[in-house]
């Protein structure tokens, strides 16, 4: 197993190689959660670049009081925030956050639409959505979510059944349940 502590240290140090390894680490999975968030592959890649020049820049203020995991998709989830930020300025407040999910069934096992599912997740408050696309579609662990929002593990548990609380009583209600 790598050892992220020492790779970050190397990056310090100027080692190309090590930033090399954690890219290969983890660009996946950043890639992943910046495509759930916008469904545009140009902006995904992008965006990952951007997370990674920004680890090369910001390796020297790493602490080690999360995981160096935790801390790069942090990074990148501050930068999907950016990107919702000057999309909303730039056309008037509309969002235009897409997500990209392949199915879901609601717990009672009744296939609902996909469109609708989105349309919920989309009428969720921002940090409902952001917990509930952290955990259900970019597949991170409560823990890993709670890091990467910056919560405690028991608000953040307290969001996301909120979140699913709202997604539930929508769908309900899309559905004539």
């Amino acid at each position: 197993m790598v050892d992220e502590g020492e790779l970050i240290s190397r990056i310090t140090q100027g080692d190309k190689n090590a930033l090399k390894e954690i890219y290969e680490l983890h660009a996946l999975k950043v890639y992943n959660l910046i495509l759930n968030r916008f469904n545009d592959k140009f902006l995904a890649d992008d965006i990952t670049q951007d997370v990674f020049l920004k680890v090369y820049d910001k390796s020297i203020s790493f602490r080690g009081d999360s995981q160096v995991s935790t801390w790069i998709y942090r990074i990148a989830f501050n930068k999907c925030l950016d990107e919702l930020k000057r999309r909303k300025k730039t056309i008037n407040g509309i969002d235009t956050t897409f997500y990209q999910v392949s199915a879901y069934e609601d717990e009672a096992n009744i296939s609902v639409n996909l469109t609708t599912i989105l349309d919920a997740v989309d009428l969720l408050k921002q940090s409902q959505k952001d917990a509930f696309t952290l955990v259900y579609l970019d597949k991170f662990s409560q823990q890993e979510a709670s890091e990467i929002m910056s919560m405690n593990i028991k608000a953040f548990e307290s969001l996301l059944y909120r979140a699913r609380l709202s997604l539930q009583s929508t769908l309900s209600k899309n559905k004539g349940l």
